[in-house]
């Protein structure tokens, strides 16, 4: 009963679909198109005024020492807007394709103007767009500045999704989002740098973590420890493991514990 309920709930994703119809050679560089180098640079605007000279006249800029060994491979900026100074309309809502990088210095910048020989870099953005789905902080920020794929910040609902980084969990993200909306993201810390990861995705009761090349969901009580590559080839056992266990945590109404006996 329970298994052909789950059947009837786990339709088969596109890219399981797509991984049964191609040689596993043919899913691993669909994957890989998919998850390209990190060439968007997510930067931090201090305040409404910043935003507003930011997107009026087309550009970002960030202290050199911070980038200067990456500022040259960036396609694009998105920009993140703290909770703490914009409430409601926090996250990431604007980004755009960079038009042209420069190093100078900061008292060159006079669209915001501060007496300073500290250099930065100003990336020129050719126009900014308005993502589809603005990127919620969820109690996350960003505490100088990271880097993302295009692919993931045009899917992304909450700003920890940024930071994954393999094409395993990439993987698991897309597969989990089916779920449901009851989806949580943790990430090491929360101002979240270059060097954050996810750490785990909680969906109702149930705790999923990518651990070297195992796969631990467990609710608490009770866990499975399955192989990250079941993910590509057996998918639909990895829901259902997780639909199972979720299950489990939340017995039926008016049952009795042990302890209630």
């Amino acid at each position: 009963m329970v298994e052909s309920f789950l059947d009837e709930l786990i339709i088969e994703s596109p890219d399981s679909a797509f991984e049964r119809a191609v040689p596993q050679a043919g899913s691993k560089l669909y994957y890989k198109q998919k998850f390209r180098p990190r060439t968007v640079l997510v930067g931090v605007v201090r305040d409404e005024r910043q935003l507003r000279v930011n997107l009026d006249n087309h550009f970002y800029h960030i202290p050199y020492q911070r980038v200067k060994r990456t500022c040259f491979n960036v396609d694009y900026i998105a920009l993140y807007q703290p909770e703490t100074v914009f409430g409601d309309d926090s996250g990431i809502r604007y980004y755009g394709l960079v038009d042209k990088i420069e190093v100078v210095k900061r008292k060159d910048i006079i669209e915001l103007p501060r007496n300073s020989e500290e250099l930065y870099v100003k990336f020129t953005v050719s126009d900014w767009k308005n993502l589809v789905q603005p990127i919620k902080a969820a109690g996350y920020g960003v505490r100088t500045h990271l880097y993302t794929t295009l692919y993931l910040l045009q899917k992304a609902q909450e700003l920890p999704e940024l930071s994954l980084r393999s094409e395993e969990e990439l993987r698991l993200w897309k597969e989990i989002r089916r779920l449901g909306k009851r989806i949580k993201w943790r990430a090491q810390n929360q101002q979240l740098t270059v060097d954050s990861k996810v750490n785990e995705i909680k969906f109702d009761n149930v705790t999923i973590r990518v651990s070297e090349d195992r796969l631990i969901i467990s609710n608490g009580q009770q866990s499975e420890d399955m192989s990250l590559t079941d993910l590509s080839s057996k998918p639909r056992a990895v829901l259902k493991t997780i639909l199972r266990l979720a299950a489990l945590s939340h017995p039926p109404a008016g049952s009795l514990t042990r302890g209630q006996c």
